[in-house]
């Protein structure tokens, strides 16, 4: 993608799983190579297996959970660096509903967050992360995002997976409409306006091409380079773009590559003198 785009990246999404090595081959590289890190770390197995948030919160000093919780902050406070951290990224979603309700996630990102501080982790801002589309149900509905949040003094950076998911079912019909960027962000922007203190992070973010017109992802994505600039934005500190195909639906590619005129548009965005970014 570097070389696409004609600029190093500032900083890399990486996923780890609750029982994975850290840091590993991949980590060391780009510690050594300049890249600083938002690390999502899943309540789950390698082998698949989700881990109950229920135990994580009720994880006293001596279980296997809370050693664990300890590997991690030994791990992060060695990587010797600043780095987000997000514990169990969009727990909102259907994917992590197994491990637990929403008020048991607080209360496993209320007792990481301890356990960190304890073990004296002082380099990592904790990066509350959900989706986007999760604003957009009944507050009743118990994948709806704010009743995941653990709290200001608990979150140093809200941060949000946001997708113009404008892909086709096997049917042929599109399974969402065409939505602009400030259009998605429309529902988290009205949350944080509640939430002053920290930091924001689109997290994710991508667009597929629109069949029909084959530069509108290019405009799109021009649009967006605008948008961080307008009044309202301001506390946003990252952004990182989803680089892959969809997991969920055919043919729906969100990478910057998928038609000369996005990667032009992308590329200017990235070489933007105000996207510059710095490596912590």
């Amino acid at each position: 993608m570097e070389t696409n785009i004609s600029r190093s990246l500032a900083y890399v999404r990486v996923y780890r799983s609750w029982d994975d090595a850290f840091p590993d081959t991949n980590i060391t590289w780009m510690r050594t190579t300049g890249h600083s890190l938002f690390l999502s770390i899943k309540a789950r197995l390698k082998n698949g297996t989700n881990v109950p948030w229920a135990e994580i919160a009720d994880a006293k000093p001596g279980d296997a959970r809370y050693a664990t919780m300890q590997r991690w902050a030994a791990a992060i406070k060695g990587y010797g660096k600043p780095i987000y951290v997000s514990f169990n990224h969009e727990p909102d979603t259907a994917n992590s509903q197994a491990s637990g309700t929403s008020s048991q996630y607080v209360a496993a990102w209320q007792k990481f967050v301890t356990v960190m501080r304890a073990e004296g982790v002082t380099n990592a801002s904790w990066a509350w992360t959900v989706a986007a589309r999760s604003f957009l149900l009944a507050p009743t509905d118990p994948r709806y995002a704010p009743k995941y949040y653990p709290g200001d003094s608990w979150v140093d950076d809200i941060a949000l997976d946001v997708y113009n998911i404008y892909c086709q079912r096997k049917d042929g019909t599109f399974a969402n409409p065409w939505r602009s960027l400030a259009t998605l962000l429309g529902p988290f922007m009205t949350f944080v306006a509640s939430h002053p203190g920290p930091h924001l992070v689109v997290a994710e973010w991508g667009t597929v091409e629109d069949p029909a017109n084959p530069t509108r992802k290019a405009q799109w994505i021009a649009d967006a380079e605008q948008l961080f600039k307008q009044p309202g934005y301001e506390r946003f500190s990252a952004i990182s773009y989803w680089n892959h195909s969809s997991h969920n639906y055919a043919n729906c590619d969100f990478s910057v590559t998928s038609s000369p005129a996005s990667l032009a548009a992308f590329k200017t965005m990235a070489r933007d003198p105000f996207y510059a970014g710095t490596v912590q």
